[in-house]
């Protein structure tokens, strides 16, 4: 009868390690930090191309050439909803070389001119925006 009593005792500690372990497991996995603001990256680029958007119109459907050219380039906010990347104003579809080659669309307004064949600054933040060098 003793031998069955300290099993049963035994069984009872480890069943109450099992719980207390489950349970700060629990706690933790709820656990989520703030990753705080997010740093802009910045690099530089080439304008390919570029083309006025109309209100509500997908950047990409306004056509095979352009279909093909967003297909390859296109950039996209991860998380972003669609209020929060419409553009205020008469809006560019930006075709941009990077410097390492790749190429991307960036979708904004124009307030600084920018035309084919400019060298512009890509700055990733919340939202991809073409900026000039110089400014």
């Amino acid at each position: 009868m003793a031998r069955e009593g300290r099993r049963s005792a035994c069984a009872a500690r480890m069943l109450a390690v099992v719980l207390l372990a489950g349970s700060c497991a629990a706690d933790n996995a709820t656990l989520t930090a703030d990753p705080g603001p997010r740093v802009p990256a910045v690099s530089r680029g080439t304008i390919l191309a570029m083309r006025p958007v109309r209100p509500g119109v997908d950047p990409g459907s306004a056509g095979a050439g352009a279909t093909v050219l967003a297909g390859l380039a296109r950039t996209a906010d991860a998380g972003a909803s669609r209020k929060d990347t419409e553009v205020p104003g008469p809006a560019m579809d930006f075709v941009v070389r990077e410097a390492g080659g790749a190429t991307i669309a960036v979708v904004q307004s124009n307030e600084q001119r920018f035309q084919v064949g400019d060298h512009v600054l890509i700055v990733r933040g919340d939202r991809t925006r073409l900026s000039r060098p110089d400014v």
